[in-house]
């Protein structure tokens, strides 16, 4: 039986698995999944649809599932809901909102998000994302595998995150950032993920996609020439072609490269 604490409201409707625990004061309202191991520590409010996998974990304040901050979205509409995999932590006061579209918001799995921070509606997350405190996605971003995006961050609607890339704190970006880079300053590109490369055990790939950053944003190529060139003579590495790949299948255009310069915070 799933351990449920006397001041915790849960709908008819909700599925729990039986090992899971709805802590003090929780609220559960309309279709909501909770798979097994998954702890609710108290103060949760989760409006379905919603669906969780095992060995979730969700702290106070926590907010999932509720409508989209979307004038034209009607909130009685249910719409395609929320869906989380497997051993994700849900930190204090995020909020996750449900799709507008017929494709649930989603997050996969071990991916964590601290305090305050925001995931909008018809997001995607692939797993082992880290989202740090008061970090924001609009809608409809999508976030790869291994991304950070550091505290008080925010991505625009529709952008992309590429795999291991970090946004660092206090950066916003509107266009895709590419896998393996760091955008280090606001709507910019410093360079690439060495650390991040290094602990995902892609040491041996460092050297090419160097070369292969270094023609894309040093060069002054245009896009296609510069693609062009980087699978010529760096083809074979396919971390490499993962970079070429996702520069060439997006809609909002690349986040570009530029320097930290001092005068950035001086408004000169």
């Amino acid at each position: 039986m799933p351990q449920i604490h006397p001041t915790a409201s849960v709908d008819p409707q909700a599925r729990l698995a039986d090992d899971v625990v709805v802590g003090p004061g929780c609220v559960l309202d309309g279709p909501v999944t909770l798979g097994q191991g998954t702890r609710l520590v108290a103060g949760v409010f989760i409006q379905g649809p919603f669906t969780a996998g095992q060995r979730n974990t969700i702290y106070p304040g926590a907010c999932l599932g509720y409508p989209p901050q979307d004038v034209k979205f009607d909130p009685a509409h249910p719409g395609a809901g929320t869906v989380l995999g497997d051993d994700n932590i849900i930190r204090e006061h995020v909020t996750i909102h449900r799709a507008t579209g017929e494709h649930p918001t989603t997050l996969a799995s071990h991916c964590y998000l601290m305090v305050h921070s925001h995931v909008g509606h018809d997001c995607t997350l692939g797993q082992h994302v880290m989202i740090v405190n008061g970090s924001m996605l609009g809608g409809h971003v999508e976030v790869q595998d291994n991304a950070i995006i550091s505290g008080n961050s925010a991505v625009h609607q529709f952008a992309r995150v590429g795999r291991l890339s970090m946004l660092a704190g206090n950066v916003g970006i509107s266009h895709d950032l590419p896998p393996f880079c760091v955008a280090s300053h606001r709507k910019r590109v410093g360079g690439l993920n060495i650390i991040g490369l290094r602990r995902a055990g892609l040491r041996d790939h460092i050297a090419p996609l160097r070369e292969a950053f270094r023609i894309f944003y040093r060069q002054g190529h245009t896009r296609p020439v510069a693609l062009e060139k980087i699978d010529q003579t760096l083809g074979h590495d396919p971390v490499v072609q993962e970079f070429v790949a996702f520069i060439r299948s997006t809609k909002r255009g690349i986040t570009p490269y530029g320097y930290w310069r001092d005068s950035d915070n001086t408004g000169e």
